[in-house]
């Protein structure tokens, strides 16, 4: 009980993930945002549900944070770290006691425009 207590008087008191956010690594990647996934319920949770820390320690960035699921109101634990690698970037993370390695594209200009024009193609023929 007493980690529980713990974890929600941390929650509380620290700074939302997205306000720690972008940060730049030294291959030029940015990391923009940070999502954490109830383990419970399967829903993410909102930007100002994830709070924590970001530490930036040679090009590496670790953040260590706990989630609010606002749907199931479960309180959990988010570990991991984003690595340059190559033009791009790799996520590891914790996920039910193990270490998940997920690499990352680097978001270009183009790419942002593409997605864009799709949303708004979508919208339009719905």
């Amino acid at each position: 009980m007493a980690d529980i207590e713990a974890m929600k008087e941390r929650f509380k008191s620290e700074q939302e993930i997205s306000l720690q956010l972008p940060v730049t690594l030294k291959n030029g990647c940015q990391v923009t945002d940070i999502n954490g996934t109830c383990s419970q319920c399967n829903r993410t949770v909102p930007d100002n549900a994830l709070r924590g820390n970001i530490i930036e320690s040679f090009d590496v960035v670790i953040f260590d944070a706990h989630g609010l699921c606002t749907d199931c109101l479960k309180l959990f634990p988010i570990f991991g770290r984003v690595k340059p690698s190559g033009s791009s970037m790799i996520v590891e993370y914790i996920s039910h006691g193990e270490w998940v390695y997920q690499p990352l594209m680097k978001v270009t200009a183009f790419m942002r425009f593409k997605d864009k024009l799709k949303q708004l193609l979508s919208s339009c023929w719905s």
